[in-house]
């Protein structure tokens, strides 16, 4: 990093060799690019979220096909096949936030899977603090894994009543 002396002097003479990093034109360019790709986040993020919510099965359509992987894929192959067009960074961008939420997903329910089979406490993350401790996991052999995660506890308090 230049002296501050240094950037007055080249700021006096017109020079643009000692630039900051923030006065370079591509530094807007980034910085929009970065903000342009959170806010798809958050969108891809908030419609998968939202997804999980309201449908019945969650992500999974009919407990197989993953809606996320599925986005991913998508997203993927059509950023891949955009090339340098403009659209190619907006597919780029859906195609992994959406492989990072199915990645999530599925690491999350193998791991409280694994737990579960080997008697250990269940995950204390999160989803379980909101969902409870068996969140994304069968509460019996042969339920579905959204929708059906157990006992409401508050009627398991009123029984303890």
């Amino acid at each position: 990093m230049a002296s501050a002396i240094r950037e007055w002097y080249d700021r006096a003479m017109g020079s643009t060799t000692h630039s900051t990093a923030m006065t370079r034109p591509e530094s807007h360019e980034s910085g929009g690019t970065a903000v342009r790709g959170g806010i798809e986040s958050v969108l891809v993020g908030g419609v998968m979220g939202a997804l999980e919510a309201e449908l019945p099965e969650g992500l999974d359509i009919k407990g197989k096909a993953p809606i996320d992987a599925i986005a991913g894929i998508a997203g993927l192959i059509t950023a891949a096949a955009a090339g340098g067009h403009e659209m190619s960074r907006d597919a780029l961008n859906v195609g992994t936030v959406s492989m990072g939420i199915f990645s999530f997903r599925k690491t999350y329910a193998l791991i409280a899977a694994k737990k579960a089979l080997a008697g250990a406490p269940p995950p204390k993350g999160s989803l379980a603090k909101a969902h409870g401790p068996a969140a994304g996991l069968p509460a019996k052999p042969g339920a579905k894994v959204h929708g059906d995660v157990g006992e409401d506890p508050i009627v398991a308090a009123a029984k303890n009543l």
